[in-house]
């Protein structure tokens, strides 16, 4: 069997709009793109669940140009800002008279339309339904669908088959420990996949995943892609004993509580934990109050600014989260987020656009109040306004995302920021060596 996994270009921000050269211009933006240029986990997942006789070949087409080539099967698994190409893709290779199979987030909520664009559609997790798959391959049966009906444990779930994009050279690399987020966010699609119940893969294996991307990427940045890393604190402690015997960077997400744990930042500044992406959100108690029913986000408001200083205290950046494009956003909600990253000094920020990706509460929400701009999936990207605002007008809401954007990106507010890094890990360093001298 000769199979493609294909993974198609990264869909930032079209070109199409007046923004993008600026945008794409910004330090941050420039910091971010490095933390994308990472292979496709999802690709490389499935394949660890294929017959080894398997002829398999992964292909990046953000590294390498798109080749038609003859493939038994070619494998896609696509965001909803990638899904027009995926789309696209697909159909060269089913003109081919190539098998093609798509999954995904975007193929699971939207599995009739992805099944116009393809032979067999994966909603939700693979893990369940892989066995009936291969077994059908081989009797020349597939259906059209082949949809999960339980959540996976992930106790012995297989390693991912990094191998098979060892040939590019990626600087970060990612690595998921769990599936599922209990915070279940109404713009968030992953949690309707995955369900809010976190599921961890053993230790052991994820062990083996990490030794595999030492082995491929000596010098490799590790992702942690979990929506919520440090739920499970005693889970967290023994991957950090795993983390310090390879002496590994690395970046995770993870929600605000992880400033009330010195000890674990501790930890965690230790075995090479050098940025953490905390999702703020935003800077408004009502639009706080529109992401989620239980109102966890509103909650922790009060702590924002002590949360900052105190991981940052540590020597880790905080990479602060924040979305734009609320019901209850205006210009002022603009400003605050400038004067919050400006006062804080925050490492880095992740300022994006609301946006109702198809599964969501959200999406479903706007399709009732007629509020979609444009049901072209490429502009369903984070970067892009896809629904009509209550309070801005579409052209207020761009001119004053341009304006945050440079804002944070001056030169002036870099220079801070890095100097005050710079004393941070120097006052650090002389603790460490005062420390080694005591002992």
């Amino acid at each position: 069997m000769k199979v493609a996994l294909m993974s198609v270009e990264n869909n930032i921000i079209r070109k199409e709009k007046s923004y993008r050269n600026i945008i794409e211009s910004l330090a941050e933006y420039k910091r971010r793109e490095q933390l994308w240029d990472c292979p496709n986990l999802g690709l490389l997942t499935i394949a660890g669940y294929f017959p080894e006789k398997w002829d398999i070949t992964y292909i990046d087409l953000n590294k390498e140009p798109l080749e038609y080539k003859k493939y038994d099967w070619v494998f896609i698994s696509a965001s909803t800002g990638q899904i027009n190409r995926a789309y696209e893709v697909a159909d060269g290779f089913k003109n081919m008279q190539v098998k093609v199979a798509i999954g995904g987030i975007h193929a699971s909520v939207c599995k009739e339309e992805a099944m116009n664009h393809a032979d067999v559609v994966f909603v939700g997790e693979f893990e369940p339904v892989y066995k009936q798959f291969l077994m059908d391959m081989e009797v020349g049966t597939v259906k059209k669908f082949y949809e999960s009906a339980e959540k996976p444990n992930l106790d012995d779930t297989k390693c991912p088959r990094y191998d098979l994009a060892g040939k590019y050279s990626y600087h970060v690399v990612p690595v998921q420990l769990s599936r599922g987020c209990p915070h279940a966010c109404k713009f968030c699609a992953s949690t309707k996949v995955y369900g809010r119940r976190r599921r961890e893969k053993n230790l052991s294996s994820v062990e083996e995943e990490i030794k595999t991307i030492q082995s491929l990427w000596n010098h490799a940045f590790l992702f942690f892609t979990d929506d919520n890393m440090f739920i499970n604190r005693d889970y967290i402690i023994g991957l950090l004993r795993i983390l310090k015997k390879y002496k590994m960077q690395w970046y995770a997400f993870s929600d605000i509580r992880i400033s009330d744990d010195d000890e674990l930042l501790e930890q965690l500044a230790q075995t090479g934990c050098r940025q953490l992406l905390i999702g703020f959100e935003s800077m408004s108690d009502d639009s706080l109050c529109e992401i989620n029913e239980n109102q966890w986000k509103k909650k922790q408001k009060n702590k924002y600014y002590s949360a900052v200083e105190k991981v940052q205290s540590f020597g880790i950046g905080v990479v602060g989260s924040f979305v734009l494009g609320f019901d209850h956003d205006n210009e002022k909600s603009f400003v605050d987020i400038a004067e919050f990253v400006e006062q804080t000094k925050i490492y880095a920020t992740n300022i994006t656009i609301l946006t109702p990706f198809p599964g969501t509460d959200l999406y479903e929400q706007y399709v009732k109040e007629n509020r979609i701009i444009s049901k072209n999936w490429s502009c369903f990207n984070g970067f892009e306004l896809t629904h009509h605002l209550k309070q801005m007008t579409l052209e207020e809401f761009e001119k004053n995302y341009m304006e945050l954007n440079q804002r944070i990106n001056s030169s002036k507010r870099m220079y801070v920021m890095l100097n005050y890094f710079k004393n941070i890990l120097k006052l650090r360093l002389q603790c460490d060596k005062g420390g080694n001298q005591d002992e």
